[in-house]
């Protein structure tokens, strides 16, 4: 994101599968986690907070740290950390 390359983005387009970064998420949005990346330090971390492939997100707050949904429990993640979690975009939930 922020204007550069980053290599834990998805090779496809948003547009085409709707992944990208877990900072492209805006506020209210809904994402399932597709990866995380292997060389993150502190994965195992992200793991013990519920934080593993196919858990579903809420994005609270998209400022540094970002603040998430998951499983009930408020995370925040800095903007480092959430670049290398790639994310499915998921449909809005009815109000």
């Amino acid at each position: 994101m922020f204007g550069i390359y980053n290599k834990y983005m998805c090779n496809q387009s948003p547009a085409e599968n709707k992944c990208l970064s877990l900072v492209g998420v805006p506020i209210g949005g809904r994402a399932q986690i597709r990866s995380i990346d292997h060389d993150l330090p502190g994965r195992g971390r992200l793991h013990g907070l519920g934080l593993f492939e196919g858990t579903v997100l809420k994005v609270i707050r998209t400022d540094d740290p970002m603040i998430v949904l998951a499983l009930g429990s408020r995370v925040a993640l800095a903007h480092r950390v959430a670049q290398c979690i790639e994310v499915d975009l998921l449909p809005q939930s009815e109000p």
